[in-house]
């Protein structure tokens, strides 16, 4: 259940609720409704969040079920700071990754 409330609270922008989630036993790689808390963040903008979510080493790697990594998500909804925030020095990902499409992080900032 404490996932499904960490996925919820990623998705609406709660930092609070996340960092509380945070103390107790939650698995921050597990899907839910296809996505992780970290995609979820990324995809609906909240910059914070993620770079909570990056201080516990997420896999920030894993697809859903189209492809899309946190990269291209918050690529293909023009979350600017997200992109940046991902592509800082230190942050480990494959930046030129693509979709069940063929699209990048670049083909999705581009549209």
């Amino acid at each position: 259940m404490s996932n499904n409330k960490l996925h919820l609270a990623a998705r609406e922008g709660d930092e609070t609720a996340i960092r509380q989630l945070l103390e107790g036993d939650v698995d921050v790689d597990a899907k839910y409704d296809g996505q992780t808390p970290f995609q979820l963040a990324a995809r609906w903008g909240h910059r914070e969040v993620v770079r909570i979510l990056l201080k516990i080493s997420p896999d920030t790697d894993i697809a859903d079920s189209e492809g899309n990594t946190a990269l291209l998500l918050a690529s293909q909804y023009g979350h600017k700071e997200v992109v940046r925030l991902l592509l800082k020095d230190g942050v480990e990902m494959d930046i030129d990754a693509s979709n069940n499409s063929g699209r990048t992080a670049l083909h999705m900032a581009a549209n």
